[in-house]
């Protein structure tokens, strides 16, 4: 199935558009590498009644968060006959299947299946209730590798909210801020400040073992061990 264009066709009588995000770092014990795991999460998705139309190719990007494992990251375009509160539950459903748990947040995941948009829906957060219907997905428009699969399938989509189109919003997202470093010096930035933070966890526990007698943790077995030879 091709990438959609700019402004897909319109939607046959009783059925609306809707757009869901997926990503997976983690390989699954029958379906394999993340790659597989979305071509199974979409397979799943069809078969609970999200008419496929078209499927975004996959991105790896960076994880968010704890996790080392890059994702693999894709999005589907389908057309969808019930409410949008019965395809978030699919949604939810398909990823339970998947072994999903939502333990740790930005944690490993074999896979999320984000329910982005909905044709002429708008709902907006109710309380501080994690999980609930929010749509578009309150996260959309401030995460690249959302838009980036969605630019591929709906470039002509706008932001009820933010009255901007997906293609803008990833375009605002590329321009780097006033005062904001480049990638490359934020890198090399965090990276003295990790030097840093080390140097100075090492300097306050050589200062308690000089108090307290005892060697740092570091030389502890050495100096039980006494001289070699």
């Amino acid at each position: 199935m091709a990438p959609a264009s700019s402004r897909p066709g319109p939607a046959p009588c009783g059925l609306r558009r809707a757009i869901v995000a997926l990503g997976s770092n983690m390989r699954h014990g029958r379906h394999g590498a993340p790659r597989r795991v979305l071509e199974a999460a979409i397979a799943a998705l069809s078969g609970g009644g999200l008419g496929i139309v078209a499927v975004a190719p996959v991105r790896e990007t960076a994880p968010i968060g704890p996790s080392r494992r890059r994702f693999a990251n894709s999005a589907v375009l389908g057309l969808w006959s019930g409410s949008a509160e019965s395809l978030l539950s699919l949604c939810h459903a398909v990823e339970r299947g998947f072994g999903r748990r939502r333990r740790i947040r930005w944690g490993p995941r074999v896979l999320d299946c984000d329910l982005l948009l909905v044709e002429e829906e708008v709902a907006l957060p109710c309380g501080k209730v994690r999980g609930g219907l929010v749509l578009p997905h309150g996260e959309l428009a401030r995460r690249p590798f959302v838009l980036g699969p969605l630019c591929d399938l709906w470039p002509g989509w706008r932001h009820p909210l933010e009255g901007l189109c997906a293609r803008h919003l990833l375009a605002r997202l590329a321009k780097p801020r006033p005062g904001a470093p480049a990638a490359g010096a934020r890198a090399r930035l965090h990276a003295t400040r990790a030097r840093a933070a080390r140097a100075t966890a090492g300097a306050v526990a050589a200062r308690r073992s000089v108090r307290s007698g005892r060697p740092p943790a570091a030389f502890a077995g050495h100096a039980r061990d006494g001289p070699r030879g």
